[in-house]
């Protein structure tokens, strides 16, 4: 029990320093014969839940895609918060006789915002990543020499789960991914507030110095 406390609070501790994916990486999905059966009607039940399961996948993948450009979007408003800290250290430093330990803290801050808005960047470029959605090719809808009703019917159903398997995996990684990018951004958040807090004890400062 320990052990596991011990894992848990160096996995939040590492994740503050430098967020990642945790855990063994998922091997690609192999195509399988999973649908064996020579009932008609079973397998137009079969084709039914198949195609609400790939209406899921595919909302699942337009809400993924969207979030992780919005992320883009986030990162770059952030980056405004790095200028603005230096912008505020500068200041600091300009002025004769203000304390360091403020002006050492806000450079401090200011490339621990900048190092988590790359990791952001980082992880959402990689979720971005063209990595190729599967579906039913032409060659694959054509039915092939001899092959009756049932039989081809059999073949596009299991070409279409496997495909789900295989989207089902390359969503999985651009969350992953997403993760990875939310916890930089909270943590940009985070040290953005203390660039906030120290700007206000700033402003505070100069004008007890003047």
């Amino acid at each position: 029990m320990a052990g596991h406390s011990l894992k848990t609070w160096l996995d939040i501790t590492v994740d503050w320093v430098w967020p990642r994916l945790t855990g063994k990486p998922v091997p690609s999905p192999d195509d399988h014969l999973l649908i064996t059966t020579t009932d008609l009607a079973l397998l137009n039940e079969i084709e039914n839940t198949v195609e609400k399961r790939i209406d899921q996948v595919d909302e699942r993948i337009r809400t993924v895609e969207t979030k992780l450009v919005a992320l883009l979007t986030l990162t770059s408003v952030l980056s405004a918060a790095v200028t603005a800290g230096f912008a505020t250290a500068s200041t600091m430093q300009i002025q004769r006789g203000f304390p360091l330990i403020p002006v050492w803290l806000t450079l401090a801050l200011v490339f621990y915002i900048a190092l988590m808005l790359l990791r952001s960047l980082w992880a959402t470029v990689a979720g971005l990543m063209r990595r190729g959605y599967k579906q039913l090719t032409c060659e694959e809808i054509i039915p092939k020499d001899k092959e009756n009703k049932i039989r081809y019917k059999t073949r596009l159903l299991n070409q279409k789960l496997n495909h789900v398997n295989w989207n089902d995996w390359v969503v999985n990684h651009k969350v992953s991914e997403m993760a990875v990018a939310h916890t930089a951004l909270r943590n940009a958040l985070v040290a953005t507030g203390g660039v906030i807090f120290l700007a206000l004890a700033t402003a505070v400062l100069k004008l007890l110095m003047k």
